[in-house]
């Protein structure tokens, strides 16, 4: 805290970009904060944001202080978040916002070489460059070079059209096309022909010989031989059950389906590997798709939401992370940490600036945005 002695009720004050009244009297107080104070305020807060791996908040912080005071020393420090970050033109933007007479110009400018070494390669230096100028001028390519003489292309003679080939041809592809038209009405004559043949053959009656009247018996014969009966054996019954339909099997609940291209990925002993085990405890699950990893879960607040889909960004294997399913559900309340504001309070639950309804819902407790306290529980309100 930068500390002051208020021009209108006489009291020390400690006041800050965040809390610019005086604590006795409410008089506003950011005209004695001076320049140099407000950088190294926003700029210390952005390094331990950074230092705890929120690059994203700590990107935010930068921003929020150049947009309170403008210095070198921010542009450079968002320059280097935006390249670990994987922006390379806010990144740009960073470093030619810096003054070209400014001490820290030469430092951002190796930072923007550095950025480029990966996709050309080194630049000649100044001094090969005049020593190749002293050399002479190189003779034209037009002279060095002999003369190209274009090569004479024959064209091909048109080969004459033969009357009797293309008719055979045109004949050729007139029987293919009637016998495409016919072999239709030949399948259906040669199936109803085979229909009728079948059933001519079940109508003829089978003879039968009666014995008591046949008048071939044997000469002689004192009885007539007996002759065995054969009985129909009864046709067996299905029982109507033997054959049931199958139940479909109902999804087992809480179980997310994997289909054959998806195999499932260790999210939580990836993130407790990045030393985030706060991220590891949530219900977050992930599968990966080819080169593709999707998250499903929920969690409470955006912060944690853009820290999962940046740490799975650098997964091994994964080019590209879909956070469709990975949703944000706010907590009622908030308990405030140590260092934070209610603006840095915003951005941690909604990723935007959110500090006026955030103070609106908790009038009953807060005086003023800024006097919020370590270990106060702040009412959560939902805003569209």
């Amino acid at each position: 805290m930068y500390e002051v002695t208020c021009f209108h009720c006489g009291h020390l004050a400690h006041i800050s970009p965040d809390v610019e009244r005086c604590a006795v009297c409410g008089a506003d107080l950011r005209h004695l904060i001076t320049p140099d104070y407000a950088a190294r305020y926003f700029y210390d807060r952005a390094a331990q944001m950074a230092a705890a791996g929120e690059l994203t908040l700590a990107l935010l912080e930068v921003e929020r202080g150049l947009a309170y005071q403008p210095s070198s020393e921010l542009h450079l420090l968002a320059a280097i978040l935006a390249q670990r970050l994987g922006d390379q033109d806010q990144m740009r933007r960073h470093v030619s916002s810096i003054p070209v007479d400014d001490v820290l110009r030469p430092e951002a400018e190796w930072l923007l070489r550095s950025q480029q070494t990966g996709l050309r390669s080194l630049p000649e230096t100044r001094h090969s460059a005049v020593a190749r100028a002293a050399q002479g001028p190189a003779p034209p390519a037009w002279l060095s070079e002999p003369p190209v003489v274009a090569a004479r292309v024959e064209r091909p003679t048109a080969a004459r059209a033969n009357p009797v080939l293309y008719g055979a041809v045109a004949v050729a592809l007139g029987l293919f096309v009637l016998w495409l038209a016919l072999e239709p009405i030949a399948d259906v004559l040669r199936r109803n022909w085979s229909a009728g043949n079948a059933g001519t053959a079940q109508n003829t009656p089978t003879p039968t010989v009666d014995l008591a009247n046949d008048t071939t018996a044997t000469p002689g014969a004192g009885a007539d031989p007996a002759v065995p009966t054969t009985e129909p054996s009864p046709t067996p019954e299905v029982p109507p059950d033997l054959v049931q339909p199958v139940a479909p099997q109902e999804p087992v609940a809480g179980v997310t389906p994997i289909l054959p291209d998806q195999s499932s990925f260790d999210l939580q002993g990836f993130l407790a590997q990045t030393n985030r085990p706060d991220l590891a405890d949530l219900e977050v699950v992930a599968l990966l798709q080819g080169t593709t990893l999707k998250l499903q879960g929920v969690v409470q607040l955006f912060d944690q939401r853009a820290s999962i889909i940046e740490l799975a960004a650098r997964a091994p294997n994964v080019t590209e992370v879909d956070a469709t399913n990975l949703i944000i559900r706010l907590p009622e309340t908030y308990t405030v940490q140590e260092g934070e504001s209610l603006w840095t309070i915003s951005y941690k639950l909604y990723g935007t600036n959110r500090v006026a309804e955030l103070y609106d819902a908790n009038r009953s407790t807060l005086t003023s945005p800024e006097a919020i306290r370590v270990g106060q529980t702040l009412t959560v309100p939902v805003v569209e």
